[in-house]
């Protein structure tokens, strides 16, 4: 198992994929945090983002239940049918010599189920389910880390535009003491100091709009590791910073590790797997017992045993 990092459940291994599949991603977003005693907010960077999504999506959890229960289906096809005990009680509670129990006959007897095969069947229709579900898992992570490396960037970009709103404000207070000062001198007219004024309500109300637009995309963010408060007040990273794309070859080469390929292996396995059985249980199974029988007039004992094979033929 790879260990970039330690995650429950063995997800040390998804992680892995998650970061070579998002490797633009995380070239595009800036990893290093704006240190907390600099900028006096706390900041996250996109690997701690995946990371909490990883490990606390509420929809990734409920497919590790699933793989569960779906591991427990496993166990359960690997088991055998148990033995059932008989009791038959004959010749007893009659008329005539059967009166009573003085004659009777008792037979008690252990059967068994002869599979001819079904439970191999079984496993491995169970095992099929089981890949088909981790692979889906898989993918299931794959989405859930894009979705986040997604609503990263939204805050990302946001926290870039609240940026310029801020020179903008700025630029236009300073703009309005320009005015001021030459409408004071008399070279300008005062009309225009409200127009400045007008402008500067307008870029203020900008802000505040974008403001709202980042709170909202940073709680969306956090949403996706199941948190309804962030902990965090701003997102680490450069907008401006472009991605390297990797050479058309290289990306050719990686088709053949895209998980969808190996969920339609999976499902592939799957259906092969319940046609086997299918044909299996086509293919009654056979019943045998074995036991003892006391005879009640003679008080002897004696070994019984017996077959049980169902009649069925195929029809053309």
């Amino acid at each position: 198992m790879w260990k970039p990092v330690f995650l429950p459940d063995g997800k040390g291994v998804r992680v892995v994929t998650c970061y070579l599949l998002l490797a633009s991603l995380l070239s595009a977003a800036s990893v290093n945090a704006v240190p907390i005693e600099e900028s006096g907010e706390r900041s996250i960077n996109l690997r701690e983002a995946l990371i909490k999504t990883l490990t606390n999506n509420p929809d990734l959890r409920t497919f590790d239940y699933q793989i569960k229960a779906q591991e427990g289906r496993e166990q359960q096809a690997s088991l055998a049918p148990s033995p059932e005990l008989n009791f038959a009680l004959e010749d007893a509670l009659g008329t005539g010599d059967h009166t009573g129990l003085s004659n009777a006959q008792a037979t008690i007897s252990i059967g068994w189920v002869l599979e001819r095969g079904q439970r191999q069947h079984y496993m491995d229709a169970a095992r099929a389910g089981s890949a088909l579900f981790t692979v889906k898992a898989d993918i299931k992570q794959l989405d859930a880390a894009a979705e986040t490396a997604r609503r990263y960037l939204v805050s990302l970009a946001f926290q870039a535009r609240m940026v310029n709103a801020n020179k903008t404000v700025q630029l236009a207070e300073e703009t309005i003491e320009a005015v001021r000062k030459r409408v004071q001198a008399g070279r300008t007219p005062e009309a225009e100091l409200s127009r400045a004024q007008a402008e500067l309500a307008r870029r203020k109300l900008e802000r505040e709009d974008i403001e709202h637009e980042l709170i909202s995309a940073n709680r969306r963010l956090a949403a996706q590791w199941g948190e309804t408060v962030p902990n965090f007040t701003q997102v680490a990273g450069d907008i401006m910073e472009l991605p390297k794309v990797a050479p058309f070859k290289t990306l050719q080469s990686q088709l053949q590790q895209n998980p969808e390929f190996a969920r339609l292996l999976s499902e592939q396995r799957l259906k092969k797997a319940a046609l086997q059985l299918a044909h299996a249980q086509n293919k009654p199974s056979w019943r045998v017992n074995a036991g003892i029988r006391h005879m009640g007039s003679s008080d002897d004992v004696a070994f019984v045993t017996g077959i049980t094979i169902p009649y069925w033929r195929t029809h053309t």
